[in-house]
């Protein structure tokens, strides 16, 4: 085993941000219409698209949804990182340090920050302006993004 590479960790940190992003975006993208559907139901508590998509019994386990995605997020780029560094040979406190600065995003409500949520949807405002595909476009971009960090820290570190 080799020893504590800092410079590994911080790879594969801002990968996992860019991957948790990514997928997050991707689940926005997927439920556009009932983000839509609440955003017009409180502006006008009277639209009828709340009763369409059967959201007025189940508000609370949609919005739940969300962070369970980032938390799928999370857990991909611990496999894919954990993997990494396995197959590398790199030592264990890699991962562990790469995890727990992850895990400390979560109650610093980093990923629904709202500076860092526009910025990551910028992407996707340069072609349309649709939150749907916004949300596809920036989610496939920064998916890809995390992954191409997360394998150069396999192939070059």
């Amino acid at each position: 085993m080799h020893q504590i590479k800092l410079k590994i960790i911080f790879i594969q940190f801002f990968g996992s941000i860019f991957l948790i992003q990514g997928i997050q975006n991707i689940y926005f993208s997927i439920q556009n219409n009932k983000f839509n559907c609440l955003i017009e139901y409180f502006e006008n508590p009277k639209c009828e698209c709340i009763n369409e998509l059967n959201l007025k019994n189940h508000i609370g386990d949609f919005m739940a949804n969300v962070y369970l995605w980032f938390f799928y997020g999370f857990l991909i780029s611990i496999l894919i990182f954990g993997y990494i560094n396995w197959k590398k040979n790199r030592h264990l406190f890699n991962t562990i340090i790469t995890i727990t600065l992850l895990f400390i995003l979560f109650p610093l409500k980093f990923f629904r920050n709202e500076y860092i949520s526009f910025s990551f949807r910028q992407v996707g405002c340069l072609f349309t302006n649709d939150f749907g595909i916004q949300n596809l476009i920036g989610g496939i971009t920064y998916s890809i993004i995390g992954s191409f960090i997360l394998w150069k820290s396999y192939r070059n570190y």
